[in-house]
């Protein structure tokens, strides 16, 4: 069982790194996790049947905490988000995510997409996640 160091780190130090991105194997509905532990990440990737070798970092669960942001079925290619502006509020991480959607004239795969977003935040000291749609 790996030991929590919960470090403090100032909020103008607070980092978001996206190490996922993929527009195939998300869940069917919108949702968000806050992730602490490995176990915890390999569970939420066999969910989604992503390899861990498909995610493009390394990972110290005793200073890094992911956010993995599941943006639900879409009837075509073309939709993807950010995260952006993360803060602590009340051991809480507040950050925004800004959603993409193709233009109406935009040439678009036709296809059912589920697309997964995994972002790595540099600090342990949060409860909660909450997400502000843009």
């Amino acid at each position: 069982m790996q030991q929590k160091l919960n470090v403090p780190v100032e909020e103008s130090k607070l980092k978001l790194e996206k190490i996922y991105t993929q527009n195939q194997n998300g869940l069917n509905e919108f949702n968000q996790k806050l992730i602490h532990s490995e176990e915890e990440f390999e569970k939420e990737l066999q969910k989604r049947r992503i390899s861990s070798h498909q995610v493009s970092s390394d990972i110290d669960f005793n200073k890094s905490s992911l956010i993995i942001i599941d943006l639900g079925m879409r009837r075509s290619g073309g939709y993807s988000g950010i995260l952006e502006n993360p803060k602590i509020e009340n051991q809480n991480l507040v950050v925004d995510l800004t959603l993409f959607s193709p233009r109406p004239n935009d040439l678009l795969m036709m296809a059912l997409t589920y697309s997964t977003l995994i972002y790595k935040v540099n600090t342990t000291k949060i409860k909660q996640l909450i997400v502000n749609p843009k």
